[in-house]
């Protein structure tokens, strides 16, 4: 059964009794098994609002903030702005939000702007977020080893396969971007059943299934059918490097 908002509530009061502060959103979670989706979205969209609820002041909500709950607090506001804030708008945004992480506690949590972003980034999979921190973070000075990830999240290289599935006692070497679709399409197009037999993901799809198809030519049938023995399918499915 979900967890009230009032039970939530009377959780933070007692945990501040003991703990003599208003408790954090991690050490809430590990202290009552009350995790950020059973509140987020539901009750509050920040564990400030929760605080202020259970009665704690802004100073006192700020000094309980951790990591978790500064972070939650920078993508809110990206998502609310719809672009990374400068350091103005988390100022402003602090003056017209008591809850909202104070320009130390954000420095504190998360360091430097790069520190900043990347703890975001780390926290933001998949989210709206995301695009603008991989845009924001190649915006910064090179620092070695960071940016090799972050231009390739910004411009992934497009992959597809190139495939070798067996029918009867001959095999088809074929070039697609989805494994599972091409082999049902060729599935219905034969009488004897199709077997897989192994794949190669690559960026050049194209050039790959030409090296393979020149490879075996005088073994070709019939379009992209070859008639081929163990040795050449353990070539295929051990292959590592195209020159």
């Amino acid at each position: 059964m979900a967890v009230t908002r009032e039970e939530i509530v009377e959780f933070i009061r007692q945990l501040a009794k003991t703990e003599g502060k208003p408790p954090g959103r991690r050490s809430f979670e590990q202290r009552t098994g009350i995790s950020y989706t059973d509140w987020f979205g539901r009750y509050w969209t920040k564990w400030g609002d929760a605080l202020q609820e259970a009665g704690f002041s802004a100073n006192e909500r700020n000094e309980s903030l951790e990591k978790e709950d500064v972070v939650d607090a920078y993508l809110n506001l990206i998502a609310e702005l719809g672009r990374i804030p400068t350091e103005g708008d988390l100022r402003m945004k602090k003056r017209s939000d008591d809850g909202f992480p104070s320009h130390g506690a954000i420095r504190k949590h998360l360091g430097n702007r790069r520190e900043r972003l990347t703890a975001a980034l780390e926290n933001s999979p998949n989210s709206a977020a995301e695009r603008l921190l991989l845009e924001a973070i190649a915006t910064l000075p090179p620092e070695k080893g960071a940016d090799a990830e972050v231009i390739e999240r910004l411009d992934p290289l497009p992959t597809g396969y190139v495939y070798m599935v067996k029918s009867g006692k001959y095999y088809k070497i074929g070039k697609t971007n989805s494994i599972d679709r091409r082999q049902y399409e060729i599935g219905l197009q034969l009488a004897e059943g199709l077997k897989p037999i192994h794949s190669i993901e690559t960026d050049d799809p194209s050039g790959i299934e030409a090296y393979w198809h020149n490879r075996f030519k005088e073994k070709r049938m019939n379009g992209e059918w070859f008639n081929l023995d163990a040795r050449d399918v353990r070539a295929f499915r051990l292959r590592k490097k195209f020159m």
